[in-house]
């Protein structure tokens, strides 16, 4: 069967066209010239198509599935203690929402994807602070020459480790130079203590500050700069005092890790900030509802790529394969009044408008509902995710070749026809592969 011929007119119901092939009338052609040519033509067409394909069924996989994270209101402590937790399936239709009952001033707290749905109470009695140690003040445009005709340099000594710290006093005239001074050579040096400048009412002070909290957060000035200035501890170094859900905890953080995903992970799925001290019971509850504006955006991203693809395939009626259309259609067709309910309808040549105004309003009033046209087991996002993966899991279904619109067997050549569609669609398979 390598050398059949067929002639102008099969090739015409093969490939619903013959522009490619430059023929007239009356010649023959082989059906191996026939497969190289449409597998050719079907190489420059068919991997753009199932790109758009994949990013049809990653737009539809959005209304499925999704990360989601809200703030109410980055090492801690660690824990899983929660009441009446529950795991909930996470994405676009159930988001996580945290809310804050109670002295929510002393504290926040953050909840991200697949937390579960727990409430927890909390009492914070002290927040963690690292060493805070401050200078004597100083008259801001006063000259104080002691820093500069004595030794020009400062120790600070933390975690075991001694740093010399010498400030440039060249350019200096004044107290509150000698102290900005000081400050920029003591954040240079890389150590974990900070300086800051505090100035009011003409008045400055230099305090130093352990960049980290906890009890260890400690450290130790000496030298002359640090004599003439006479630093006080003015905050000491300690942890942080809190009771969870009835259990007293410690921590050398202010930020407590909630609901960890396994026992290797450092950050939970709820996190709490604490701010201060309260004064009564916080209670923080995790919940899921609908984030709208995330369904919104998923469904326009998908009503647009679905009529992108379904322009693609009409524009190649020879090559891509009308039944795929009318799958897609169809799967807006079965939903018909419930998608046109909540504001996507069907239009011209089957293309869906979404009414953004519409959507919003179900979601409102009937979010449940919306969840299940769009997201539910048979609900549109779920069937056009089954179509793409189907397609991508047998790309031949893209195919037109030696298939009559009509179903209709080919009167001389459908044998030749057959091993056309099949030659062809493991030639897209191979360069595919």
């Amino acid at each position: 069967m390598r050398n059949s011929l067929v002639d102008r007119q099969e090739a015409q119901s093969i490939l619903k066209t013959t522009d490619q092939l430059g023929l007239g009338d009356g010649v023959m052609v082989s059906v191996d010239h026939l497969t190289n040519v449409a597998t050719g033509a079907l190489k420059n067409v068919v991997p753009d198509v199932l790109n758009q394909l994949r990013d049809l069924g990653a737009s539809a996989s959005k209304l499925l599935s999704g990360a989601s994270s809200r703030m109410a209101g980055t090492s801690g402590s660690r824990s899983n203690s929660g009441s009446s937790s529950s795991t909930t399936p996470s994405g676009v239709f159930s988001a996580r929402k945290v809310a804050i009952s109670g002295n929510g001033g002393g504290v926040l707290a953050s909840v991200a994807d697949q937390a579960r749905v727990a409430t927890y109470t909390v009492t914070v009695s002290q927040t963690a602070a690292g060493q805070t140690t401050t200078s004597g003040g100083v008259v801001d445009t006063d000259t104080n020459t002691s820093p500069i005709t004595g030794s020009t340099s400062m120790t600070i000594t933390t975690g075991g480790t001694t740093t010399t710290i010498t400030p440039d006093f060249s350019a200096v005239t004044s107290n509150l130079g000698v102290l900005q001074a000081i400050a920029t050579a003591v954040n240079a040096a890389g150590i974990s203590v900070g300086a800051q400048v505090v100035s009011t009412g003409g008045t400055s002070t230099l305090a130093l500050t352990h960049t980290s909290t906890g009890s260890s957060a400690t450290f130790a000035t000496g030298g002359n700069i640090s004599n003439v200035l006479g630093f006080t501890t003015t905050t000491a170094a300690r942890d942080s005092s809190y009771t969870l859900n009835g259990s007293q905890q410690t921590s050398t953080s202010n930020v407590v890790q909630l609901d960890l995903a396994n026992s290797s992970s450092t950050t939970g799925r709820v996190q709490l900030y604490m701010q201060g001290a309260t004064t009564s019971a916080v209670t923080i509850s995790v919940g899921v509802s609908p984030d709208i504006t995330a369904v919104v955006d998923a469904t326009r991203d998908l009503a647009g790529k679905f009529n992108a693809f379904l322009e693609n395939l009409a524009a190649n009626p020879s090559l891509l394969s009308p039944g795929l259309a009318s799958r897609l259609q169809g799967a807006a067709d079965g939903l018909k009044s419930s998608l046109e309910s909540l504001g996507l309808a069907s239009g011209a040549n089957g293309a869906l408008q979404l009414s953004e105004a519409k959507l919003r309003d179900a979601l409102a009033t009937n979010p449940t509902a919306v969840e299940n046209v769009l997201g539910g087991p048979g609900g549109f996002a779920s069937k056009i995710a089954a179509i793409t993966r189907a397609v991508q899991v047998s790309p031949e279904i893209l195919t037109t070749l030696a298939r009559r619109q009509d179903n209709t067997p080919y009167s001389s050549s459908i044998t030749q026809a057959d091993r056309l569609e099949t030659r062809g669609a493991k030639r897209l398979l191979d360069f595919q592969a």
